[in-house]
């Protein structure tokens, strides 16, 4: 089964890590997103309906996990 994965991090040095541990570790990868904040992370989520766009890491995987319950994080 290949996973979708999104990466989210300010540093664009650790997203870019991130995202080559993935691949280097056999996770078979249909698609990867990456995103420097909270509010990038739920657009690319496709979710638009934050009210609070700066949405902390907890902030976002609650939500994520409350909106998308098929999604794993």
């Amino acid at each position: 089964m290949a996973y979708n994965i999104l990466i989210v991090d300010d540093s664009a040095l650790t997203r870019t890590v991130m995202e080559r541990t993935v691949r280097m570790c056999g996770v078979e990868v249909s698609e990867i997103r990456m995103a420097e904040h909270g509010k990038a992370a739920l657009d690319a989520a496709q979710q638009t309906d934050p009210k609070d766009g700066s949405a902390k890491g907890y902030r976002l995987t609650e939500h994520i996990n409350n909106y998308y319950r098929t999604t794993r994080v």
